[in-house]
């Protein structure tokens, strides 16, 4: 199987597996913005385990090639090489996620929820006592 085929069957699995957050992605009466914020952490909260499951898969399949490579280093290399890589793509799964989970909280957007409205109040001072001018 080819390398074409085995990316299109991959992206087929991820997208019937996620279809169903098409339908529980439902606003409630919420502005574009928020619900668009809610839905992209609920999709990297739903993609992070798989990407990282897929990340450790080629990880140990490089150390698995490296171990059976015996003392042919063309194939150590390119085990490491498979390896290398397996790791990189588990720091930036694992970035991308912190930086999408920074973004959440400080945009105070909750897992599955929604960006809460602003309260704005006036004419006071921020402890609640009016403010008296000094004559």
């Amino acid at each position: 199987m080819s390398l074409k085929a085995k990316i299109i069957g991959l992206v087929g699995i991820v997208s019937v597996l996620l279809l169903p957050s098409f339908a529980a992605a439902a606003a409630v009466q919420s502005g574009y913005v928020d619900s668009a914020l809610s839905t992209l952490v609920n999709w990297v909260v739903a993609l992070v385990p798989l990407l990282i499951g897929v990340a450790l898969v080629v990880f140990m399949w490089g150390v698995i090639r490296y171990i059976t490579a015996g003392a042919d280093e063309e194939q150590k290399k390119a085990a490491r090489g498979t390896m290398i890589w397996g790791v990189i793509a588990l720091f930036v799964i694992v970035g991308v996620w912190g930086l999408v989970r920074l973004l959440a909280y400080t945009l105070n957007v909750g897992l599955g929820g929604s960006v809460p409205n602003p309260d704005f109040t006036g004419g006071r001072s921020g402890g609640g006592v009016p403010i008296v001018p000094v004559p």
